[in-house]
């Protein structure tokens, strides 16, 4: 991404870009990000002129005759580089994986959204599948990498896959874990291998844990996030899914955080998966289960001057990172880890970086529901002049639309993100 304006080049819509028009305005987005810049329709015009002329910058701005038109529409165009929202140049590739090594895990959570299976089952894929996937990755530029599950650490192979991957793709490794089966042996090889750790807790004791996660789990949990910590630990996030039996222990969760140096993430209670089965563990708010009517920004609209908008749809989900399943499935990312957003199986892709690049999972049905449910590209959105502000994450988006209160609930977001204009 450029950070400067070079006005011996051309420009162009970096590549998730989306535009909303309003009564004479428009605000152009860079979704994954989610900065956005918002301009009237006429200056609009000017740009996408420039674009589709392919005209360089000096020659766009001399099509203003007067100098501070000139001056106001070059400054524009700063900041939407600035913001990634124009680009000059190709946009360098680079990707964030999630692998998850299996759906098995050695708890039974009552809020998993992943149900997943237990340990006894044995659905994994064998070792050198795992390796062939990594192997295949390694033609992409990749940024980071993150082994997770199930309960990544019950495979017997765990430490074998990991190495090959830290050997094979030489990148930031991210672990994400339930804890409880972090030995000292364990602790050490996992401090050797992964950059960075996400340990599940979701209470901030015995009596807010085990609700969720079952008796006991709290102190085992704590025993190995512990034992990391003693061989140096550093960067490691610590996440707290919101229920009726544990929300009276958010800010303690917080504190606790605090104490221990992790980076809290507090996450919505999803009725997917195993959670399904278990509403008595909706939080007492009756609408809890739906993104709250907020406005994306505390002060209100008021507080930002014309051109410096607040944040709105924030979703990296295929551009910037995607995930691979339990089964060698793709996904658009690991919150989309379920078989409707499924891209194809990448052991049966040969050239998989050729694949990914040229963009080879548009075909499949799940690349479709993930773009139809995406408010920028949705058709069902086409006419919300709100849409690129009312949420931030598509997989929230798309278990919404069957919630029984979304129509009141589009019309409240509706009303109250039309200050944005």
């Amino acid at each position: 991404m450029n950070q400067t304006l070079n006005q011996t080049l051309p420009l162009y819509f970096c590549e998730g870009y989306a535009v909303s028009r309003y009564q004479e305005k428009v605000i152009l987005m860079n979704t994954t990000s989610g900065l956005n810049f918002k301009m009237t329709e006429d200056c609009f015009n000017v740009l996408s002129e420039m674009i589709r002329q392919n005209v360089t910058v000096e020659t766009g701005l001399s099509w203003f005759q007067d100098p501070d038109d000139q001056d106001f529409f070059r400054r524009a165009l700063e900041v939407m580089i600035k913001y990634g929202i124009l680009v000059q140049e190709p946009e360098q590739e680079a990707y964030t994986v999630t692998l998850e090594l299996t759906n098995r895990c050695n708890l039974r959570c009552r809020h998993c959204c992943m149900d997943a299976l237990p340990a006894c089952e044995d659905t994994d894929l064998p070792t050198e599948d795992w390796k062939r996937i990594i192997d295949k990755l390694s033609g992409l530029h990749l940024e980071a990498l993150t082994l997770t599950g199930g309960e990544p650490l019950i495979r017997q192979d765990f430490f074998e896959i990991a190495q090959y991957a830290k050997d094979t793709l030489k990148v930031p490794m991210q672990l994400m874990s339930n804890a409880t089966l972090i030995t000292e042996a364990v602790a050490d090889r996992l401090i050797e291998l992964f950059d960075d750790f996400s340990f599940s807790l979701d209470g901030a004791d015995e009596e807010s844990c085990a609700p969720v996660r079952g008796k006991g789990v709290f102190a085992n949990a704590m025993r190995g996030i512990m034992r990391m910590k003693e061989r140096g630990m550093k960067h490691f996030s610590l996440s707290f899914t919101e229920v009726r039996q544990n929300q009276h222990a958010v800010q303690k969760f917080e504190d606790l955080c605090k104490e221990l140096g992790a980076t809290p993430m507090i996450r919505n209670f999803d009725l997917v998966g195993r959670a399904a089965t278990h509403l008595d563990l909706v939080p007492e708010d009756v609408d809890a289960d739906y993104m709250p009517v907020t406005v994306p920004f505390p002060k209100g609209c008021d507080c930002f001057p014309p051109h410096d908008m607040p944040v709105g749809v924030s979703c990296g989900a295929i551009l910037e990172k995607f995930a691979i399943g339990y089964d060698g499935t793709l996904f658009p990312c690991i919150s989309m880890i379920q078989p409707e957003f499924g891209m194809g199986n990448v052991l049966d892709i040969d050239d998989f970086a050729s694949f990914y690049r040229s963009g080879g999972y548009q075909s499949s049905a799940g690349y479709q529901l993930f773009r139809n449910s995406h408010p920028a590209f949705s058709p069902e959105c086409a006419d919300c002049p709100a849409r690129l502000f009312c949420d931030n994450c598509v997989t929230y988006i798309y278990r919404q639309k069957n919630h029984p209160k979304r129509d009141f609930f589009c019309a409240l977001k509706q009303k109250e993100l039309l200050r944005v204009w």
